[in-house]
């Protein structure tokens, strides 16, 4: 009898795909509720969440694929569904005239943005002294137009054949660098741009970098 009632509850959750919180007092058969029990307990005990590595851009069917490029979605549409650049686009959300060109569509010539990681600004904040930038709109300006060139949309296969290129900030330009034997591209020497996943809109494209870019380079 006691299996009969262990068969029954399991065919009962397995088909109604439903984990709901059964009272096992009433069941007189000691062996029986100790086994519901702990079958209730191992149903409803899930692996935790782990937030150390969040991915963006999940895509379901029947939704946008928010990956692609957009006819009218711009930088700033797409960048905030980037979880990995959420800092950077704090600080970009500070400076209104760099906000603009972000949400322009008809921004012309359309923007290269090399976008430090939040893990690349952790350090440069605890590590390197940036968090006087924090302090200063323009120095905060002067951050964010050394990471965005205003040069068209530089494809990878494109950047690697350069060996600078122009930003925004009063013509300074990035050094660029390409690793034939490990294929890293980096600029300024140090910060490896993410060539697997980049953010593309209608007026620009968005990369990631492992490392901030300082003038002082």
């Amino acid at each position: 009898m006691a299996r009969l009632l262990l068969l029954l509850l399991l065919v009962s959750i397995t088909t109604a795909q439903l984990v709901p919180i059964f009272d096992f007092s009433n069941i007189t058969d000691p062996a029986l509720a100790k086994a519901l029990s702990d079958l209730d307990s191992a149903t409803m005990t899930t692996p935790p969440a782990s937030d150390s590595s969040p991915t963006p851009f999940i895509v379901f069917q029947g939704t946008d694929d928010y990956t692609s490029p957009s006819e009218d979605q711009s930088l700033l549409d797409l960048l905030p569904r980037d979880q990995t650049l959420s800092t950077f686009l704090d600080i970009l959300m500070q400076v209104e005239d760099i906000v603009k060109i972000f949400s322009d569509p008809t921004q012309n010539p359309p923007l290269t943005v090399f976008a430090p990681t939040n893990s690349a600004l952790k350090h440069y904040f605890d590590k390197e002294g940036g968090r006087v930038i924090l302090r200063d709109k323009a120095k905060m300006r002067d951050f964010l137009q050394y990471h965005i060139a205003p040069v068209g949309k530089v494809p990878i296969a494109e950047l690697k054949k350069r060996r600078s290129i122009r930003t925004m900030l009063r013509g300074q330009e990035l050094r660029v660098g390409h690793n034939f034997i490990t294929d890293k591209i980096k600029l300024n020497s140090h910060a490896v741009v993410n060539q697997k996943e980049q953010t593309e809109a209608v007026n620009g494209v968005a990369y990631r970098i492992d490392a901030v870019l300082t003038l002082t380079e």
